[in-house]
């Protein structure tokens, strides 16, 4: 995971695409609330490309953590949680990266002083 994260920010493609397996997934939902940054892509060079234009923007921080049992990534900024990127590996290689943009599906992740009272 530090080395995606590092040749994402570096803006290393070749890094990234030996990171991936070639018949890499992924996939975004924004629930239509927010840009999905790519809803759906295949292929290294392409997500490889997509991550990089993404890793670009990233507002804030950017950690490394376990999404669902498994490798992931959050991006958050001042306002909370903006992105939860989970990872499927195999055999050493990123073959599917699932993207949660969604604030709906995220709204709980915030910190909680952050959370809107009811």
């Amino acid at each position: 995971m530090d080395a995606f994260v590092g040749a994402c920010e570096r803006g290393d493609l070749d890094g990234l695409v030996a990171l991936l397996d070639p018949d890499v997934t992924w996939q975004g939902d924004g629930g239509g609330k927010v840009s999905a940054l790519l809803p759906v892509a295949h292929g290294a060079v392409a997500v490889a490309r997509a991550l990089i234009g993404f890793t670009r923007k990233w507002p804030g921080e950017v950690r490394v953590v376990t999404v669902n049992g498994g490798p992931g990534i959050v991006a958050r900024d001042a306002g909370g949680v903006l992105t939860v990127v989970s990872f499927t590996v195999d055999a050493g290689r990123i073959v599917a990266l699932d993207a949660v943009r969604n604030p709906e599906k995220l709204s709980h992740l915030l910190a909680p002083e952050d959370r809107p009272s009811s």
